[in-house]
């Protein structure tokens, strides 16, 4: 990519590490008020300077482009999209949507076995309840299957049964340093709204092997097009 303006600073001999379509491997870059306005071979960019370019000599350096750290969160998010209930607000316009996920999710997993439903923050807002599913709604689908819905990485979601196995009741229960249990005022009742309790729900961990196929699966589906 060569450009007819000229260069107030060139960075030559280098590796540069374009990050296009073709994975090209450039050897220099052209900069103009900030700006990049070219990238090619060190012959192609030289030709853009002038008496008052600065010209630097990366000496087999590699360069890279800026990164912006979109706080993405990769492995959790691929491993939610590729092993998680899709529970965020669209494609999910209602509450019963999200239960319509979950027990079709149920309907393949063994009793006993976890079911985690990863949300989008504030997905809540965007139902038509502008809520997510309470314990009793997600009793009625997964009566038999611990089941943990994660609106964030902070709040939890979870049914009886998940109460059950972190042994959780309405005497009994300590959150962890910085957690909160949410109980019903009148009876004292676990309401299924849990805070902090990400490390320690006893779902199990995935694999490397699974994570490597969440991780290629995301790709894949999002960004090669």
């Amino acid at each position: 990519m060569v450009s007819e303006k000229r260069a107030e600073l060139i960075l030559f001999n280098g590796k540069v590490i374009t990050l296009d379509r073709d994975n090209s491997v450039a050897s220099a870059v052209a900069v103009n008020n900030g700006c990049i306005v070219a990238v090619g071979t060190n012959e192609e960019i030289k030709r853009l300077s002038s008496p008052k370019t600065r010209l630097m000599d990366l000496k087999g350096k590699t360069m890279l482009p800026g990164f912006v750290d979109s706080h993405c969160h990769l492995g959790l998010a691929s491993r939610s999209f590729y092993y998680y209930v899709d529970g965020r607000c669209p494609p999910n316009k209602s509450v019963g949507d999200m239960l319509e996920r979950i027990d079709q999710r149920v309907r393949e997993t063994p009793k006993g076995h976890w079911i985690v439903v990863h949300c989008s923050m504030f997905g809540n807002l965007k139902l038509a309840e502008k809520r997510y599913p309470n314990k009793k709604e997600l009793d009625s689908v997964a009566p038999e299957n611990p089941v943990a819905l994660l609106s964030s990485m902070h709040t939890q979601i979870v049914n009886s049964k998940a109460l059950e196995l972190v042994g959780i009741t309405q005497k009994s229960g300590k959150p962890p340093e910085g957690g909160y249990i949410e109980r019903d005022e009148i009876t004292g009742e676990p309401t299924g709204v849990l805070k902090e309790f990400h490390q320690t729900l006893p779902i199990p961990p995935f694999t490397v092997a699974q994570t490597e196929k969440a991780l290629r699966a995301m790709v894949t589906e999002c960004w090669i097009k």
